[in-house]
């Protein structure tokens, strides 16, 4: 008896083991998109200054250029701690002509003198000067506000020195911003992560409902855009392009997207892709269309039992 309880005891360990590593696949891999990212590029790509703009085509690059700023960030942060503020949800003037405009500052606070280091007269950005004071800073603040549409996001972040006492928690909550002369009020919906500010600006969510019998549940979604202008042009208003989007596999390794298109009444292979997100944005031209979602388990073998059924699309 006693040796069967070990038994099922050891069985149950395994399960969970096996589950808790399968569930992190996902966001293991997202990681190191996000870190070959950072690595990819200079400290002056993410922070060309100590306030910028920096506009994007898509909310997904947006959303990858803040988690891989954040990343540059941190390797900097060597014995500071960090104290991630609250998410703000931004109401105010949009600005920006490209479909996502990201405002972003950083600023670098010396323990006894409190002078902003990042904006000295003296520093040098080209020879990197920023990145020193930063390093040598008592406390760093930077915050990255994304505007999209008619929607504003706003993501605080800190880090301190272990000794450093002159951060209060207060300080987490910002209630007003003031970004090129326009006040933006502040609201701190609960329970915001930087994913779920994201899926906000996204106006619809980044991931489909699961189905009751536990199969992946797909389905296609518009997203509003403007076109980025270039010189001489006029603003031609909002487009639409389509987001495929799926809910369930969480203990997935990737997802295999297919797409078929219908040919005088047959279907026939249009696009097949892989990607460790819940979306993938396509821009299908007019016609008929047919696609389904397969998981792949933490082995990269395909799971039919969880694939989701075929969903149809009909593009005018």
């Amino acid at each position: 008896m006693k040796n069967k309880i070990k038994l099922f005891v050891i069985y149950v360990l395994l399960f969970l083991l096996i589950l808790f590593f399968s569930t992190g696949c996902v966001s293991i891999q997202e990681n190191k998109q996000f870190r070959k990212l950072a690595n990819e590029h200079p400290f002056e790509y993410f922070f060309p200054s100590s306030n910028f703009f920096k506009e994007f085509s898509t909310i997904e690059e947006a959303y990858d250029y803040v988690n891989a700023a954040d990343i540059k960030i941190w390797q900097l942060m060597i014995n500071k701690r960090r104290v991630k503020g609250y998410k703000g949800k931004l109401s105010g003037t949009t600005i920006g002509n490209s479909p996502v405009t990201v405002v972003s500052w950083i600023r670098a606070q010396d323990r006894n003198s409190n002078i902003d280091l990042s904006t000295n007269d003296n520093i040098d950005l080209s020879t990197n000067d920023m990145v020193t004071s930063i390093r040598n800073a008592a406390s760093v603040f930077y915050v990255f506000v994304v505007f999209y549409n008619d929607k504003i996001i706003a993501i605080p972040n800190w880090y301190l020195d272990n000794n450093y006492s002159g951060y209060r928690e207060g300080n987490r909550q910002i209630n007003t911003y003031n970004i090129v002369g326009n006040n933006y009020t502040v609201e701190n919906p609960v329970g915001w992560n930087l994913k779920k500010a994201f899926q906000y600006l996204s106006d619809s969510p980044l991931e489909a409902d699961i189905n009751e019998d536990g199969t992946v549940g797909a389905k296609l979604i518009l997203i509003p855009y403007r076109d980025a202008l270039q010189d001489g042009q006029e603003n031609i208003g909002l487009n639409l392009r389509q987001r495929l989007v799926w809910g369930g596999g969480e203990n997935a390794l990737r997802f295999n997207v297919v797409i078929e298109k219908e040919e005088d009444e047959i279907y026939i292979n249009y696009l097949n892709e892989f990607t460790t997100s819940h979306y993938l944005n396509v821009s299908l031209q007019s016609g008929n269309y047919r696609f389904r979602i397969i998981p792949h388990d933490i082995l990269d073998r395909p799971t039919e039992i969880s694939a989701s059924g075929w969903v149809s699309i009909e593009i005018p």
